[in-house]
Protein backbone atom coordinates (compact mmCIF):
# COMPACT_ATOMS: atom_id res chain seq x y z
CA UNK A 1 0.00 0.00 0.00
CA UNK A 2 1.16 3.50 -0.79
CA UNK A 3 2.60 5.63 2.05
CA UNK A 4 0.13 8.38 1.24
CA UNK A 5 -2.78 5.97 1.65
CA UNK A 6 -1.41 4.75 4.98
CA UNK A 7 -1.00 8.34 6.11
CA UNK A 8 -4.57 9.16 5.08
CA UNK A 9 -5.95 6.17 7.02
CA UNK A 10 -3.93 7.10 10.12
CA UNK A 11 -5.27 10.67 9.86
CA UNK A 12 -8.81 9.30 9.79
CA UNK A 13 -8.13 7.02 12.78
CA UNK A 14 -6.70 9.93 14.77
CA UNK A 15 -9.95 11.89 14.50
CA UNK A 16 -12.19 9.25 16.05
CA UNK A 17 -12.87 10.15 19.70
CA UNK A 18 -13.41 6.50 20.66
CA UNK A 19 -12.24 3.32 19.02
CA UNK A 20 -14.44 0.32 19.70
CA UNK A 21 -15.70 -2.55 17.51
CA UNK A 22 -18.11 -0.55 15.31
CA UNK A 23 -15.51 2.13 14.67
CA UNK A 24 -12.83 -0.46 13.95
CA UNK A 25 -15.13 -2.24 11.47
CA UNK A 26 -15.93 1.04 9.74
CA UNK A 27 -12.26 1.98 9.46
CA UNK A 28 -11.38 -1.53 8.26
CA UNK A 29 -13.95 -1.28 5.42
CA UNK A 30 -12.73 2.20 4.59
CA UNK A 31 -9.08 1.13 4.57
CA UNK A 32 -9.89 -1.84 2.32
CA UNK A 33 -11.62 0.52 -0.12
CA UNK A 34 -8.72 2.95 0.01
CA UNK A 35 -6.19 0.14 -0.50
CA UNK A 36 -8.06 -1.05 -3.59
CA UNK A 37 -8.18 2.50 -4.92
CA UNK A 38 -4.46 2.99 -4.30
CA UNK A 39 -3.61 -0.27 -6.04
CA UNK A 40 -5.75 0.57 -9.09
CA UNK A 41 -4.47 4.11 -9.50
CA UNK A 42 -1.05 5.59 -8.98
CA UNK A 43 -1.44 8.13 -6.19
CA UNK A 44 1.15 10.89 -6.14
CA UNK A 45 -0.44 13.38 -3.75
CA UNK A 46 -2.86 13.58 -0.88
CA UNK A 47 -5.08 15.83 -3.00
CA UNK A 48 -5.95 12.85 -5.21
CA UNK A 49 -7.12 10.88 -2.16
CA UNK A 50 -8.99 13.92 -0.82
CA UNK A 51 -10.73 14.33 -4.17
CA UNK A 52 -11.84 10.69 -4.17
CA UNK A 53 -12.75 10.15 -0.51
CA UNK A 54 -12.90 13.59 1.04
CA UNK A 55 -10.93 14.96 3.95
CA UNK A 56 -10.59 12.94 7.16
CA UNK A 57 -13.07 15.35 8.77
CA UNK A 58 -15.56 14.50 6.02
CA UNK A 59 -15.12 10.79 6.75
CA UNK A 60 -15.75 11.40 10.46
CA UNK A 61 -18.83 13.49 9.70
CA UNK A 62 -20.15 10.75 7.43
CA UNK A 63 -19.61 8.13 10.15
CA UNK A 64 -21.45 10.22 12.74
CA UNK A 65 -24.35 10.77 10.36
CA UNK A 66 -24.67 6.99 9.91
CA UNK A 67 -24.12 6.02 13.55
CA UNK A 68 -26.59 6.22 16.41
CA UNK A 69 -25.84 9.59 18.02
CA UNK A 70 -27.17 8.94 21.56
CA UNK A 71 -25.22 5.69 21.70
CA UNK A 72 -22.02 7.42 20.58
CA UNK A 73 -22.55 10.24 23.06
CA UNK A 74 -22.94 7.73 25.86
CA UNK A 75 -19.76 5.89 24.82
CA UNK A 76 -17.81 9.15 24.68
CA UNK A 77 -18.99 10.14 28.17
CA UNK A 78 -18.10 6.71 29.55
CA UNK A 79 -14.65 6.80 27.99
CA UNK A 80 -14.13 10.30 29.42
CA UNK A 81 -14.94 9.06 32.94
CA UNK A 82 -12.72 6.02 32.51
CA UNK A 83 -9.81 8.26 31.47
CA UNK A 84 -10.43 10.52 34.47
CA UNK A 85 -10.48 7.49 36.77
CA UNK A 86 -7.21 6.17 35.38
CA UNK A 87 -5.56 9.57 35.74
CA UNK A 88 -6.82 9.82 39.32
CA UNK A 89 -5.43 6.37 40.15
CA UNK A 90 -2.07 7.29 38.64
CA UNK A 91 -1.90 10.52 40.64
CA UNK A 92 -2.86 8.74 43.88
CA UNK A 93 -0.25 6.05 43.20
CA UNK A 94 2.44 8.66 42.55
CA UNK A 95 1.59 10.48 45.76
CA UNK A 96 1.64 7.23 47.75
CA UNK A 97 4.98 6.11 46.27
CA UNK A 98 6.50 9.55 46.83
CA UNK A 99 5.34 9.57 50.45
CA UNK A 100 6.70 6.07 51.00
CA UNK A 101 10.08 7.00 49.47
CA UNK A 102 10.32 10.13 51.63
CA UNK A 103 9.53 8.06 54.73
CA UNK A 104 12.21 5.49 53.83
CA UNK A 105 14.75 8.25 53.14
CA UNK A 106 14.09 9.89 56.52
CA UNK A 107 14.35 6.52 58.29
CA UNK A 108 17.67 5.85 56.56
CA UNK A 109 19.00 9.25 57.66
CA UNK A 110 17.99 8.52 61.26
CA UNK A 111 19.84 5.17 61.16
CA UNK A 112 22.92 6.85 59.66
CA UNK A 113 22.88 9.47 62.41
CA UNK A 114 22.50 6.78 65.09
CA UNK A 115 25.38 4.81 63.55
CA UNK A 116 27.61 7.90 63.54
CA UNK A 117 26.61 8.66 67.14
CA UNK A 118 27.37 5.12 68.28
CA UNK A 119 30.76 5.16 66.49
CA UNK A 120 31.64 8.48 68.12
CA UNK A 121 30.73 7.15 71.54
CA UNK A 122 32.63 3.93 70.95
CA UNK A 123 29.56 1.77 71.41
CA UNK A 124 30.37 -0.54 68.47
CA UNK A 125 33.30 -2.19 70.28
Amino acid sequence: MNKLCKHYISDVKALFPIMQKPEKRYIKKLSDTIEEYCEETSITSMDAIYDSFGSPQDILTEYFSIADTPFLTKKIKISKWIKRGIITLIVITLIAVSTYCIKIYRTQKVFENEKMFSEEMGLNE
